[in-house]
């Protein structure tokens, strides 16, 4: 069961970096608060509902909740900015590596020591990123060397660093309730992640009105089903390390959705 969760948390994970690219492709002029706005609303609502309507938490729950909501919000603004100036694989390439921050956090603070399933994951993460070099080197891509030494590089190590950050927090949160709270602590982190993105929204409408009524109409059921992604997505792995270590949680995670991006972007988006 705890593997299939896993594999389940790849798949998404891979699923919404390509979304990611999917909105940046049909609104043209992206704003980053707009889709986390969207997002963060379809996951509050997913998690009132899986919660039974109701609302518990604990003090503990609230500062990482908190801490989370703040990250995430940036992790958005950041891979959007970053797939701005580059391609979803490559900016898929940095992020994955974000799951190696919880990975490192489960083996220095808890004590979880590689096993099989850790090496497992991370052989897949290094034939996944064989395989994007191996096509960066025969395409374009490898002609445009300010794709990777300018702004999306920049934005896509920013964009890794707050998203490992939200697995660390999510991670302790889980293992220091005891799997507890979960609807709890996702509710308020995302009505942390909505309330900020309002305003943001409402302060680009004022110097720009068009840009924000593009994003809303041509982008919202990509984000809509973003957020239905990474709702299930964070479940998943919410479950998942309460059942197994996080080293091979995210190791394994980190592999498989690199390779799951891989493919949909070279369909979808004929990134060869």
């Amino acid at each position: 069961m705890a593997y299939i969760l896993v594999f389940c948390a790849s798949a998404l994970n891979g699923i919404c970096n390509v979304l990611g690219e999917c909105y940046n492709r049909r609104v043209k002029k992206t704003d980053s608060f707009c889709y986390s706005a969207i997002i963060s609303l379809i996951v509050f609502l997913f998690y009132f509902i899986y919660g039974g309507f109701s609302f518990e938490c604990n003090t503990l729950t609230v500062i990482t909740a908190c801490g989370y909501g703040l990250c995430y919000c940036l992790t958005f603004v950041f891979m959007l900015r970053a797939l701005e100036y580059g391609y979803v694989s490559l900016v898929s390439l940095v992020m994955a590596y974000s799951l190696m921050l919880p990975t490192l956090f489960g083996i220095f603070f808890y004590g979880d020591y590689p096993g099989v399933t850790f090496y497992i994951g991370l052989a897949l993460l290094v034939f996944a990123v064989f395989l994007i070099g191996k096509k960066e080197s025969n395409t374009k891509e490898a002609e445009n060397r300010e794709k990777v030494n300018g702004k999306w590089l920049i934005f896509s190590v920013l964009a890794m660093t707050t998203n490992g950050a939200l697995s660390i927090l999510q991670t302790y949160q889980q293992k220091a309730t005891e799997g507890n709270y979960r609807s709890g602590f996702m509710m308020i982190a995302m009505a942390i992640v909505f309330l900020f993105s309002i305003v943001k929204v409402i302060i680009g409408a004022k110097k720009d009105k068009e840009v924000i009524a593009v994003n809303f109409e041509k982008g919202w059921w990509v984000a809509a089903i973003y957020g239905i992604a990474n709702a299930l997505l964070n479940l998943a792995v919410m479950v998942a390390v309460n059942l197994l270590s996080a080293g091979p949680v995210f190791s394994t995670i980190c592999g498989v959705s690199l390779v799951i991006t891989l493919v949909l972007s070279v369909t979808l988006f004929k990134e060869r």
